[in-house]
């Protein structure tokens, strides 16, 4: 036909592009508010291979299990929720299991990505388990938290050096990951952790070193202060011990509280962790480590 252009072949990258991001795979959608004393999903959408879990608990909080299907992102994967938490509501987002990332062909990036918008006296705790990167995986992460002035938001976004036991330590090709947030639409932090191979290998004693785990936590909102202000003191106030086998700083940013921690296994990242948040995640009337760890 004269003047139209027929493709024999499209690019099924190509036709995913020009879908609405809520048809594509790997897309999700979750809306909490709070119902009767109870925070509660009133809105949930998940698109193969991502998978969203909303079990019932003793707690008034609602806690959210993501998983994808046979628990790892292969490479190309473009996994991304959209979450909001309505006025009062509490909501622990985390994921089954950890997180692993396969090894990239022919150049492809997996990516996942999380945009969240947290109103009036909202807490959301965002603690997903790690993420394992195989050897030569490529993987990004992005996370975009917009706050109302008086939202409360923790996130933990940690990694471990790979499978270890396989003897892939800190052989994955490209890990990035970016944690942005904005409380009245006006960015108070915008933080980034990239490890590339092509800098210099990532195991050497300047960069992991001995380590087999980085955690960056981020703590932020008017009724966690109490807690931001007892977590920095209590963490700056700890010696140095050399060979320690876990290390963490701690350190503010306009609001933010953000931990560094290194440890040297995924083990003891995890106790460190659940020590730190436990006075927060006391309040949620029911333990949410009691059923991973």
């Amino acid at each position: 036909m004269d003047g139209v252009k027929i493709q024999a072949n499209p690019d099924p990258r190509e036709l995913t592009k020009a879908l609405p991001r809520a048809a594509r795979s790997g897309y999700g959608r979750l809306e909490l508010s709070q119902i009767q004393n109870q925070t509660q999903v009133i809105r949930s959408l998940a698109r193969q291979p991502l998978k969203l879990l909303s079990p019932k608990t003793n707690s008034s909080a609602a806690t959210i299990y993501a998983t994808t299907l046979g628990g790892g992102l292969v490479a190309g994967d473009q996994i991304h929720l959209d979450l909001t938490a309505n006025e009062n509501t509490t909501t622990f987002l985390t994921t089954q299991s950890a997180t692993k990332v396969y090894r990239s062909t022919n150049h492809q990036i997996t990516r996942q990505s999380l945009h969240a918008t947290l109103k009036q006296n909202a807490l959301l705790i965002n603690c997903p388990d790690p993420v394992i990167c195989f050897e030569q995986a490529n993987y990004e992460q992005h996370q975009i938290f917009h706050l109302h002035p008086e939202a409360n938001l923790v996130v933990v976004d940690w990694q471990t050096s790979g499978r270890r036991a396989r003897g892939e330590r800190w052989a994955f090709s490209r890990y990035q990951s970016r944690n942005e947030i904005y409380i009245d639409n006006r960015q108070i932090l915008n933080d980034a952790t990239l490890l590339d191979q092509e800098d210099a290998p990532i195991d050497t004693p300047f960069r992991a070193g001995r380590f087999e785990c980085l955690a960056t936590i981020i703590l932020t909102g008017p009724a966690l202060t109490p807690h931001i202000d007892t977590m920095q003191a209590k963490i700056q106030s700890q010696p140095l011990h050399r060979r320690a086998t876990t290390l963490c700083s701690a350190s503010r940013l306009h609001s933010c509280l953000i931990l560094r921690l290194l440890a040297q296994n995924p083990e003891q990242a995890a106790k460190e962790i659940r020590a730190l948040l436990e006075p927060i995640t006391r309040q949620l009337g029911d333990d949410p480590w009691s059923r991973k760890w």
